[in-house]
Parts: structure tokens; sequence; C-alpha cells
């Protein structure tokens, strides 16, 4: 390589902070930032919430290149100042001056040139707030990605939204998002969704899912370390359970006497996993009553990739882990009925649709006695092109996330 190829190169080499926050920003923006350091930009994050750096995908970033920064007096400011005042005025007040100026001073200190948030309104989440401030006021490009998947395809999807459009006859207004440089989605139903809710068709980016592309589903699994025992190996059939976000829609009581029917089968082993985020999980209750059953395991310190891994069948309804499933090549029940909201995977050949619990229990039977045929290639090939890829030509995903940071889209 000549002296000025790489002088060139470090010309054009970017300087891009992300914002992580949960462990949802974690699963979806961490392929990113691996994708951007492959392509020569220069990245740095910096934990808005919690400090997730013993996860293992942060520590594989690390050893990649990216940096963390951190601003203790913005984090005391946050963390023990603010929850001493009283008054929102005067708390929106020093909310500002702490980013234009501790803020203002961490994008400087770095030469940050850009910004990479979570799916969040203008101020965002946390401690983002101090960043994105002096960061608008720079007039920096702020791409806002997604920290989730959304899964559903109808606008009313939880008793929040519902409750909102009885109230105003309205959708709920997310138009304070066309703040942000591009808006990006993975496919085009959440395009269509997001317009509904007021951000501009010209401001959002179908760009396919990051977190489920094949190119990081290899690189994850490189790095990945399954954390479930099998210490159990008696039973003929095992299967992980994905409980879901009650206010979504859901039929808890049907969920919860499916889960009792399951139980009562011979040589099935049920491994419930809770949401990441909140609004899940049994009750204390109902905790207690499956307790005692022995081929019942709560499962909520195990990673879901490590579960779909272990099981023989996969139920889920309401989670966009369905991805992680397919993406896996397990078979997947989708008891439908469980809920009234409609999904991708509803009807899409990659899961076993279930009109009622008979269908599930039969065809646990059946995978028991002789395996469930899993989806036919031709609708994988066509989901993934639909859900994963983002519904256009171009395969590669995490290129495009690249192409878009680098002002390139």
């Amino acid at each position: 390589m000549t002296v000025l190829t790489m002088t060139n190169q470090l010309a054009e080499r970017h300087n891009v902070l992300f914002l992580l926050r949960s462990h949802n920003d974690i699963d979806h923006i961490v392929p990113i930032i691996w994708k951007c350091i492959e392509e020569n930009m220069k990245c740095y994050y910096l934990f808005t919430e919690s400090d997730h750096s013993a996860d293992h995908r942060i520590k594989f970033i690390g050893i990649k290149g990216a940096i963390r920064i951190h601003s203790r007096a913005i984090w005391v400011y946050h963390r023990f100042f603010r929850q001493c005042l009283l008054a929102d005025k005067v708390r929106n007040v020093l909310d500002m001056i702490v980013g234009w100026t501790m803020g203002r001073h961490l994008l400087d200190r770095r030469s940050i040139e850009i910004i990479v948030t979570e799916w969040s309104g203008r101020s965002g989440r946390g401690q983002a707030k101090y960043i994105l401030a002096p960061a608008f006021r720079k007039h920096l490009p702020i791409y806002s990605v997604p920290h989730g998947y959304n899964i559903y395809t109808n606008l009313d999807i939880n008793k929040t939204v519902t409750e909102y459009r009885k109230k105003t006859g309205k959708w709920p207004d997310f138009s304070a998002r066309n703040s942000f440089t591009r808006y990006v989605v993975q496919t085009d139903a959440t395009q269509r969704f997001c317009e509904a809710y007021g951000i501009k068709k010209s401001k959002l980016e179908v760009l396919g899912s990051a977190r489920f592309c094949r190119e990081w589903m290899q690189v994850n699994r490189e790095v990945f370390t399954s954390d479930v025992e099998d210490c159990i190996s008696t039973y003929s059939c095992k299967i992980v359970f994905f409980l879901p976000q009650w206010d979504y829609n859901v039929d808890r009581e049907a969920c919860y006497r499916l889960i009792l029917l399951l139980s009562e089968m011979k040589d099935v082993l049920i491994r419930l996993k809770g949401s990441t985020r909140e609004i899940s999980g049994l009750y204390e209750s109902e905790q207690r009553d499956l307790v005692n059953v022995a081929n019942v395991v709560f499962s909520n310190n195990n990673t879901s990739p490590s579960l779909i891994e272990w099981s023989d069948l996969v139920i889920n309804f309401a989670s966009s882990i369905g991805l992680e499933a397919v993406m896996q090549d397990k078979p997947i029940l989708n008891p439908q009925y469980l809920h009234s909201n409609e999904t991708i995977f509803d009807n899409s050949g990659v899961t076993i649709d279930c009109g009622n619990s008979d269908v599930v229990l039969e065809e646990v039977l059946k995978f028991k006695e002789n395996g469930i045929a899993h989806a036919h290639k031709s609708d994988q090939k066509t989901f993934y092109k639909r859900f994963i890829q983002g519904s256009n030509s171009d395969k590669d995903v995490l290129g495009k996330y690249v192409r878009l940071i680098k002002g390139a889209v």
C-alpha cells in the first residue's frame, strides 16, 4: 500500500459515535458498528443508561477497534444531581446547559462527525439527550436505527396505542422524529407504520435487519457461546416457549392454559423465556404453580439464541426472536390465536400456524412421532428477501447501513 493510498484512506475516515442504551440496542446496533469498523470508519460508543461492557458482542467490537467513551460529569449530573430537581422547567434548562457544554465538549474532543442512535424521539432516552442536543445544534448527521424489529402489520399493536386512538381519533404522533437525518426501518411494512404515525417518507430508509441478516448471523455464531446446559436428556421433545409482552393484545389466560396443557404431555420439556422488554413474564402465582412441575423450566437467564439452538421446537407468536429461529432453521409453531395482532409470520410458510390449543398439541405429537417438516426453501427465500433483506435487490444489508451512515445513500 502506497503512502498516498494510506493518506487518502485516513482522509476519508469518518468518526462516528453510537449511542447504546439497552440490551436491544446491542442486539440490533452492534452489527452495524462491526461493519463500520470493517469499512475503515473510526467507531466510538457510549452507554446512555446501563453498562453492557460484559456482553460478548461489546467485547468483540472492542477487540475489533471500537472505542468506548464516557463523561463522568454527565453521568454524575444525570444519575444524582438531576434527581434532586423537582421543577420540570429547571430540569429542562439544566439538561440543555449540560448538553451544550459537557455534551458538546465530548463531541469536539473526539471530532465526532456522525451520530447513530436508537429508535426514539428527538431528545433520545437516558443520557442520549446530552449528546443529541449539541449534535443537532452542530448540524451533524444523526441517524436513528432499529433497536428492535416490529413484526406487526396492523397499527393498533398494543393497549397504549388503542387507548390513544380511542381518545384522540388519531395515531400516535412521531413527527418529531423527522428531525433525524434518516430514520431507518427494516421492512416496507414498518415504513407504512411510521408514515401513518407522522414520519415523512423522505426521511425513511428501508435497509433490512442488521441483527438477523446472514452476514451478522455468521459472525455472531463465531463469537457466541451457548449458555444452556443440556442436563436433562430423557425428554424426546425439547421446546422453548417465548413469552410475549402481555399488553400487545395478548390473551394472557389462553397463553397460560397452553403452557399448562403442554406441561401435561409426556416426554416433553418446556423452557419458558420472557421478553427482554418490560411487561413480560408470569405472575408470581403462576410461577408458584409451575415451579414444582418437573418438565417446565424458567430460563430468563439464558440467551434466546442459546435456547433456540438447544431446542427441538420453538413456540413463538409475538416476538421478533422468531426470526432467529427461522435463521437457525428450527421448526416453529405460531399459535396466532393467542393474540389479535397480525404478524409477518402469519401465512408466511416459515412457521406452522395454529388456530387453537388442540392444533398446537397435535403438532407437538407429530414432532415426537415423526418430526416436523421445516419450511420449504422457496418460502424461506421469499421470507428472507422481504423481511430481513429489506425488499430490494441489494443483498448486502450491513453494507447498506454503512453507505447510509457515510452519506452515500
